[in-house]
């Protein structure tokens, strides 16, 4: 399952990807960590990056109009 955050700012994060069987456990730790509000999303991957259902994280190079 390949996830895409995105905020009020339009800031461009990378796509996320996860075993989709762990969806809910990926969006209670979210919720969770978004209660501290100094959170940001480098250290939120930091915190899942070792997590047996975190795939990889996805960086796009470059965007192709079809």
């Amino acid at each position: 399952m390949i996830i895409k955050f995105y905020d009020n700012e339009k800031y461009e994060y990378p796509l996320i990807e996860i075993n989709e069987d762990y969806l809910n456990i990926f969006k209670k730790r979210l919720n969770k960590y978004k209660e501290d509000e100094t959170y940001n999303f480098d250290d939120f991957i930091s915190l899942i990056s070792s997590e047996k259902w975190f795939i990889q994280l996805i960086d796009i190079d470059k965007e192709i109009f079809f």
